[in-house]
């Protein structure tokens, strides 16, 4: 994604050894170097518990940079969503979600596995992928809503969270307008 000065972000996960991957954005400056004056050494990391995150989506606003992901339950028993924002200086954005964070579930054995996210026109937040249902060994696409600060959207789903009751998942959104694509 490229924020408004040209500035270009990737985000992904970098490891440090087996099963320890924490949510990275790196930015670059035009030239394919890391920007020096983004977060430290010019990423910005975060890290939501003790199991393996992947960074999704990166959403780019006119003032932050909202990273989508999947977080690992320690112990892989089920993915959660994760939502984490900072500053384009790449400082975490302490007024956003819990802290600067959130992870988000249904319950404690939902699981439920990001593959994409996108920035709604009233500045909301939706992502989408899989929930791995285990009583039947089956997937089912999802979809969550969660409003600019993080919160899951009060009235959408259970806890903003619904789950479609046909096999499948969600690969990838686009949004135009008040419209939300899904695939």
């Amino acid at each position: 994604a490229a924020l408004p000065d040209g500035r270009i972000v990737v985000g992904g996960a970098m490891g440090f050894g087996a099963s320890d991957y924490r949510a990275t954005v790196w930015c670059l400056l035009p030239d394919g170097t890391p920007d020096p004056d983004f977060g430290t050494e010019g990423r910005f990391q975060y890290t939501f518990d003790d199991g393996e995150e992947y960074i999704r989506r990166v959403l780019v606003t006119d003032t932050h940079i909202t990273m989508v992901a999947t977080v690992k339950v320690p112990g892989f028993s089920y993915d959660r969503i994760g939502l984490v924002q900072c500053t384009h200086e790449g400082l975490l954005d302490q007024a956003f979600g819990q802290d600067g964070a959130i992870i988000h579930t249904i319950d404690e054995t939902t699981d439920l596995s990001v593959r994409d996210g996108e920035r709604l026109s009233n500045g909301g937040i939706a992502v989408g992928g899989y929930h791995y249902s285990l009583s039947d060994n089956t997937e089912y696409p999802f979809v969550g809503l969660f409003d600019a600060n993080g919160q899951p959207q009060a009235g959408f789903g259970t806890g903003g969270i619904t789950i479609g009751n046909e096999a499948g998942e969600y690969f990838a959104m686009a949004v135009d307008g008040d419209i939300l694509y899904l695939a």
